[in-house]
């Protein structure tokens, strides 16, 4: 440290006050690095179950369709439609029966 206070011109204590700070900047500097570093880790975990869990809905779904829907008859699948329900679409209900919409203008009107 003697060296670079000679060769700079600068005092002991001015060098010593200038590596804490640079060391403090550091710290600073290598932490919001790690912490924006650990937050892509958690996202694209994240990401990964979230892709997970919508495979295994479209699963039930298919396994829905496949073995329950299709057993049914169309009478009992047209009782199914709920035309107030606010979450899915008529056409939406319609596909996930599988049956036409058209099958449904006498309910509707």
């Amino acid at each position: 440290m003697a060296s670079i206070c000679e060769k700079y011109k600068i005092t002991y204590l001015t060098l010593r006050k200038w590596k804490e700070e640079a060391l403090r900047m550091l710290q600073i500097v290598l932490y919001k690095e790690t912490a924006a570093d650990r937050k892509v880790e958690e996202l694209e975990k994240e990401k990964i179950r979230l892709l997970n869990e919508l495979k295994n809905k479209d699963i039930e779904l298919t396994y829905l369709q496949s073995n329950i829907v299709r057993g049914m008859r169309i009478k009992d699948r047209k009782s199914l439609i709920e035309l107030q329900y606010p979450k899915l679409s008529i056409n939406r209900q319609c596909d996930l029966l599988q049956i036409s919409r058209s099958c449904l203008l006498h309910i509707i009107h």
